[in-house]
C-alpha cells in the first residue's frame, strides 16, 4: 500500500491569508484613526467671543446695523446703544445672543429710524454676560449724508 503525502504548506498559506484579511481592515482602521487624531487635535478656544464686524449703513431714513460676533457662551445679551454727546449712552434695542454653533459667526442686525432718533451721532454696542458687560468700539458719524464712520476704541 502506497502511503500518501499530506503537507501543510496550502493550510498554512490558507490560514494565513483568511487571517491577514481578517484583521488587514481592524489595523487599516486602527491606523486611520490614529492619524486623524495626530492631524486634527482639538482646539480650546480661550476667549469668550470675538467681534467679527460692526458696521452702519444709511438706507433712505434708517440706519442699519450689522454685528457678526462668535460667541462662546450661552445667556447673553447684545444692546444697541446710543449718544449724542459720545459719553452718555442710551439703549436703544436688545438682542438675545445665543452660543455660535459649530465655531461660526453669528449676524445680529439692528435698524434705527432717523426721524425718531435725528440727534444721536455715536453708537456702540453694549454685550452683557453674567461676567458682566463689556463693550465694543464707539461707531461715530461724522457725516450722515455722506456716511462717514470712525470708529472709536473705549
Amino acid at each position: 500500500m502506497k502511503k500518501r503525502s499530506t503537507s501543510t504548506t496550502p493550510h498554512v498559506l490558507l490560514m494565513f491569508t483568511l487571517f491577514t484579511l481578517l484583521l488587514g481592515p481592524i489595523y487599516t482602521k486602527a491606523q486611520t484613526l490614529r492619524q486623524q487624531a495626530e492631524f486634527a487635535p482639538i482646539v480650546e478656544t480661550t476667549v469668550d467671543y470675538d467681534v467679527k464686524e460692526f458696521t452702519c449703513k444709511k438706507v433712505n431714513n434708517n440706519l442699519y446695523f450689522k454685528f457678526l460676533v462668535l460667541e462662546n457662551k450661552h445667556n447673553i445679551s447684545y444692546i444697541l446703544e446710543s449718544s449724542s454727546d459720545g459719553k452718555t449712552f442710551e439703549p436703544i434695542q436688545r438682542k438675545e445672543g445665543f452660543k455660535s454653533p459649530n465655531q461660526h459667526p453669528l449676524l445680529y442686525s439692528y435698524k434705527i429710524d432717523l426721524n425718531k432718533s435725528p440727534t444721536e451721532t455715536a453708537y456702540r454696542i453694549r454685550r452683557i454676560s453674567p461676567d458682566g458687560n463689556e463693550y465694543s468700539a464707539i461707531l461715530e458719524i461724522k457725516n450722515i449724508d455722506q456716511i462717514e464712520y470712525i470708529a472709536q476704541n473705549n
